[in-house]
């Protein structure tokens, strides 16, 4: 089984994700986000159609300088 279907991504323009994230992890995040902003799956009285949520990471790292070896290969900058 492949995760990804390329043919169907070249005809059709999208592509469907299989088994992307493991259960244990997308429940964990969707509990995390729905923490972050202070509702609850089962509450539907929200009156705002978009709502910001934090960002979770605690700290950014800083990106490779131009040339700077990197786990994915060589950095190029922008």
């Amino acid at each position: 089984m492949t995760i990804l279907d390329v043919d169907q991504f070249v005809a059709g323009g999208f592509a469907k994700v299989e088994a992307g994230v493991p259960h244990e992890v997308r429940d964990a995040a969707r509990g995390l986000l729905w923490q972050r902003i202070g509702g609850s799956p089962g509450d539907r009285s929200g009156t705002q159609p978009v709502v910001w949520a934090p960002d979770l990471t605690p700290t950014r790292p800083k990106p490779p300088a131009p040339g700077e070896d990197t786990p994915l290969g060589r950095a190029t900058g922008w």
